[in-house]
C-alpha cells in the first residue's frame, strides 16, 4: 500500500476513512485506492489515533505532548489543538464514543484517569473512574473500559444509557513491572462491538465474553496482541510466534483460521510485528499496522473470490 515502505504503528478506519500513522500520517479516504501522505515532526512521537466510527467522520491523533482533532476531509483541516502539561497525562488510548446522541472522544492516559473531550466545547473532563488500561468504542456509540487493579472487570456504557454493565475479569496480569507496563498501556488491548467484549493481555492471552451475563472465556488458538472484531460473531487477534507474525480469526463457535501472516526470521521481530489492526465494514478489509511491513490490507473474500492480501 505505501511505495515506498514506511513504518506503520497505528491504524483506525471509520465510514471508509483509514487513517494509519507511523513516521508520517497516511489517509485512505472513501473511494480512494492509493493513501494520501503528509510527514509529521522528527520528535512528533506518534502515540495513538482514532477515527470517529459515525459522521462527520473526524479523527484525533495523540503525538508527544499533544492532542489534535483532524477533520479528514479535503483539505485537512486541524479543528482542535490542545497541549499536555504533564507527560502523565498523555494518552495511550482513544476511543469515540455517544452519550445522549453527542460525540465524545475519550482519553486513557498514561496515569490510567479516564478523560473525556467535548470537540465542539473544546473542553476536557476528569471523569471518576478506578484506573485504566486500556479503553475502546464501537460504531453503535458504546464505551468499554479495562480494570485490572481495583474492580478487575470490563465496563460498559451504552449510547444514551446511565447505567453501566460489568463483567469480572476471569484472568488479569500480575507481572512484577505491572505500575510502569500499565502505565505505557502497550500490552492490554480492548475491543467492543454491541454485546461482545474482548480483551487481551500481553502474556497472558486473550478472552472474549459475547453476551451480557456471559463470562470471559480464554480464547484457544490465540495467544495474544491487538484485537478487533469482524462483526459481532467473530474475533480477530494479531500475535507473533514461531518467526512469523499473524492476525487469525475465531469464531463464537470456536473454529480459527488465519488470515494472513508475515515471516520475521529475515528482520528483527519488533520491526516485523503488527502493532495494531482494524476491520473496515465498508471495505469489507482488515487493516493491520506494522513497523518494518508498513501499512498491510487483506480483503474479505466474495462469492467465488479467494482471500486477499496486500502488503506494503
Amino acid at each position: 500500500m505505501l511505495e515506498p515502505v514506511r513504518p506503520v504503528l497505528q491504524v483506525s478506519t471509520g465510514g471508509g476513512l483509514v487513517i494509519a500513522g507511523g513516521d508520517a500520517l497516511h489517509m485512505l479516504r472513501p473511494g480512494a485506492v492509493r493513501p494520501a501522505m503528509r510527514e509529521l515532526p522528527r520528535d512528533a512521537g506518534l502515540a495513538v489515533l482514532a477515527v470517529e466510527p459515525w459522521a462527520p467522520f473526524r479523527y484525533a491523533l495523540a503525538t508527544r505532548g499533544r492532542l489534535q482533532i483532524l477533520s479528514g476531509r479535503d483539505p485537512d483541516v486541524e479543528l482542535l489543538a490542545l497541549d499536555f502539561t504533564t507527560p502523565r497525562a498523555e494518552p495511550t488510548h482513544l476511543a469515540w464514543a455517544r452519550t445522549d446522541g453527542e460525540s465524545m472522544l475519550y482519553l486513557r492516559g498514561r496515569d490510567s484517569q479516564l478523560r473525556r473531550l467535548q470537540p465542539d466545547r473544546e473542553s476536557v473532563e476528569e471523569l471518576q473512574a478506578p484506573p485504566l488500561v486500556a479503553i475502546a468504542g464501537d460504531a453503535a456509540g458504546s464505551l468499554a473500559t479495562l480494570d485490572v487493579a481495583e474492580d478487575q472487570d470490563v465496563t460498559l456504557t451504552r449510547d444514551g444509557s446511565t447505567e453501566r454493565e460489568c463483567r469480572p475479569l476471569s484472568m488479569f496480569s500480575t507481572r512484577e513491572d505491572d505500575d510502569e507496563f500499565r502505565a505505557v498501556g502497550n500490552g492490554y488491548h480492548l475491543a467492543v462491538s454491541g454485546a461482545a467484549i474482548a480483551y487481551s493481555i500481553e502474556d497472558l492471552g486473550t478472552f472474549v465474553s459475547w453476551a451480557q451475563g456471559e463470562d470471559f472465556q480464554m480464547c484457544e488458538g490465540l495467544m495474544y496482541g491487538p484485537i478487533a472484531f469482524h462483526g459481532d460473531d467473530a474475533l480477530l487477534c494479531a500475535y507473533s510466534v514461531e518467526e512469523k507474525s499473524r492476525v487469525c480469526r475465531q469464531t463464537r463457535q470456536g473454529q480459527t483460521t488465519c488470515i494472513y501472516e508475515i515471516a520475521t526470521e529475515w528482520k528483527p521481530d519488533v520491526e516485523m510485528k503488527i502493532s495494531a489492526i482494524a476491520w473496515d465494514p465498508t471495505r469489507r478489509t482488515l487493516w493491520g499496522a506494522s513497523p518494518g511491513a508498513g501499512l498491510l490490507a487483506a480483503k474479505e473474500p466474495g462469492p467465488g473470490r479467494t482471500k486477499g492480501l496486500l502488503l506494503s
